[in-house]
């Protein structure tokens, strides 16, 4: 027993010493746990327990039962055995599945533009890819792996001594069981030979930050991500990675979108931009309330109250609540859209039966608004705001945001409102009819709500319980959850403390949002506006606010970034004039270089962010392809699909110098 003890003590000992050099974050949690329960200011509820004089089980104080109930150390060999090179058992699937698409569709995809569609610059790999890929898939290799809780960890060690994966994941929502599992498993050995992340109880954010930045580093082995699920506690793992791998930015804003904000917003080039780099003092000293009228739930449920007192608040209207507006008679002050897509504006614009109620409303646009949106509504009372990484202006900020409502929400606190009320904003199902907006809104829909986990996440379909505004829980959807996450952020970052912010719907909490049901609003207390002197005002403000002639300084930053964008289109020169690779290992090795040159300056360089973007959206399908056992002919299989790389890379440098080319010559 003496023996077993002392193994015992030595692997814990290790264990800290190698957590107290790659992870010191995670080190002083256990180090705390440990002297809490020295100290007895702690009580302990598992125990390690050696049974039968071979193996280690956890016991359970709270229901005096022990968790494995069996040798932990045949479990583990069991569990490596489960372990396998099939790419799509137990696995995330982090990619959109092209392979049913047909040839000729990618064809015409690839004949896009840039901006055409987010096919037009992968489609023609893709096509040869889908084309070349056998039916039978076998990994050669796993290259990184996830263990989604712990327990004693003695499945980790015989999984690792099979698959020997470069990276692992280690996930265990209880800090007393892993600390546990640090004197059974060799989590220092393991290390030798792989990088280890750990999230170990974490909150939910924290958990799901680890988690991106596990899967960015080595996104290139991203296709599948394989797993190992420990107890059915662990399912919660489950849905917040899917939740993650649906939020990827490269998902949620592709690579070819910023060329249409490029193109559009340098059209633009004598409108007025909005300074939203800065905390405005124009609407500090106002006592008068401004509420955001968005196309949730919500706005249906409270109607009657905002027609009664639409003229004691700013109303600020979210494009796609225009229908709504004009139903009910409702005069917006200002209109917001920030919809890139043409097509959505001209759904939203067949509701409107007369534009003669908006013709006194102040516009604010995204800088990527189609056109269309000004040929219906001609008018000079308009501005515009830089968005998503992309400045013309770069003195002037830009906002970044998924959609309408957070951006919205981020205009207001900029401008330095007091009294922010919001309306429509649930970002979550309707409780009782499941539906995601008001009825009138063009992507309303009604969802099926459950808490099975779902082998297949939608960004847009998929739901899960998040914590309510007047309700304990509600459910959102991913792309509700990004927005949410977004408003958060912008609530603990940018709102002021003497800004007041009124959350009226029956939908999400929202952080930096009081929670206040209308009728708990004492509307005896607000004074109807004069509406025709605030049009006035509203459009002074916002005029003193803006810019239309590019400065000298704003010039020399965009020569630079022209400069940066001819730079980076030698590198693909130099890429391009190597002829041949003698194996797919060494094609592999400089595709990872190409990309470590050209990325380097992601976060100042738009063109690099760009083309970031890009190779996380392609790079792993060709990858995955030269993984496969069944895949042979490597080397010709290298000559197509980097021809057909290198094509596309010169289409997106071209594309971006020609914009920046045509903006600097006149």
């Amino acid at each position: 027993m003496n023996d077993i003890t002392n193994k015992v003590l030595k692997t814990y000992n290790n264990n800290l010493e190698f957590l107290k050099q790659k992870d010191s974050e995670l080190y002083n949690k256990v180090i705390l746990l440990e002297q809490a329960i020295e100290e007895n200011l702690y009580k302990e509820n598992f125990f390690l327990e050696f049974k039968d004089d071979k193996y280690f089980d956890i016991f359970a104080d709270n229901s005096q039962s022990f968790i494995y109930n069996q040798d932990t150390y045949l479990y583990g060999e069991k569990e490596a055995k489960k372990v396998n090179y099939l790419p799509s058992e137990n696995s995330f699937k982090t990619f959109y599945d092209f392979s049913n698409i047909p040839n000729n569709l990618l064809t015409s995809y690839s004949l896009m533009d840039v901006n055409g569609h987010h096919f037009s610059c992968i489609a023609s790999i893709l096509s040869y890819i889908n084309t070349n890929t056998p039916k039978k898939q076998t990994l050669q290799k796993i290259n990184k792996f996830l263990f989604l809780g712990v327990g004693l960890g003695t499945h980790i060690q015989p999984i690792h001594n099979k698959i020997k994966a470069n990276t692992y994941f280690i996930a265990e929502e209880n800090l007393e069981i892993f600390r546990l599992s640090l004197f059974t498993t060799n989590y220092y050995e393991i290390a030798k030979d792989s990088a280890i992340k750990f999230s170990i109880s974490d909150t939910e954010e924290v958990f799901k930050k680890k988690f991106n930045d596990y899967f960015n580093y080595g996104f290139v082995f991203n296709h599948f991500l394989k797993f190992n699920l420990f107890s059915k506690n662990a399912e919660k793992f489950v849905t917040l990675i899917q939740s993650c791998l649906t939020e990827q930015d490269h998902y949620l804003f592709p690579y070819h979108r910023p060329y249409t904000t490029i193109e559009r917003l340098f059209n633009r080039k004598k409108e007025n931009i909005l300074d939203v780099s800065k905390l405005h003092e124009s609407f500090k000293n106002t006592d008068k309330p401004i509420l955001i009228l968005a196309s949730g739930p919500s706005s249906k449920y409270n109607e009657e109250w905002l027609k009664e007192n639409q003229d004691k608040f700013i109303i600020v209207a979210i494009f796609a609540s225009l229908s709504f507006c004009e139903k009910n008679s409702i005069k917006p002050d200002i209109i917001i859209q920030i919809d890139e897509y043409e097509i959505a504006t001209e759904i939203i614009l067949k509701k409107v039966k007369s534009k003669k109620l908006f013709e006194d409303s102040i516009f604010v646009l995204g800088s990527a608004v189609h056109q269309n949106i000004e040929e219906e509504f001609q008018k000079n009372k308009k501005f515009f705001v830089q968005m998503n990484r992309i400045n013309m202006h770069e003195s002037l900020g830009r906002i970044s945001a998924t959609s309408v409502g957070e951006f919205t929400y981020c205009l207001l606190l900029k401008l330095g409102f007091k009294e922010i009320y919001l309306l429509g904003l649930d970002l979550a199902l309707d409780p009782t009819t499941n539906k995601s907006h008001a009825d009138d809104h063009h992507a309303n829909k009604e969802l099926n709500n459950n808490d099975e986990i779902e082998e297949v996440f939608s960004i847009t379909n998929s739901t899960f319980k998040i914590k309510g505004n007047f309700q304990k829980e509600v459910y959102t959807t991913t792309l509700f959850y990004t927005s949410i996450k977004l408003f958060n952020q912008m609530s603990r970052v940018l709102k002021e403390d003497w800004q007041n912010v009124y959350n009226l719907n029956n939908g999400a909490f929202l952080e930096g949002a009081q929670p206040k049901r209308v009728e708990e609003i004492d509307m005896l207390n607000f004074k109807n506006l004069d509406k025709l002197s605030l049009n006035q005002d509203l459009f002074s403000s916002l005029n003193s606010i803006s810019k239309n002639i590019i400065s000298e300084s704003d010039l020399e930053i965009l020569n630079i970034k022209l400069n940066n964008a001819y730079k980076v289109k030698k590198v693909i020169d130099n890429f391009a004039e190597i002829k041949s690779y003698s194996n797919s290992s060494i094609y592999m090795k400089k595709i990872l270089e190409l990309i470590s040159t050209i990325v380097k300056h992601k976060d100042i360089d738009n063109l690099s962010d760009i083309l970031y973007n890009y190779f996380q959206f392609i790079i792993h399908y060709i990858v995955y392809f030269f993984h496969l056992k069944e895949v042979d002919n490597h080397k010709k299989h290298i000559k197509k699909i980097n021809k057909l790389l290198i094509k596309e890379l010169y289409r997106l440098v071209d594309k971006y110098i020609e914009h920046y080319e045509e903006l600097l010559k006149k």
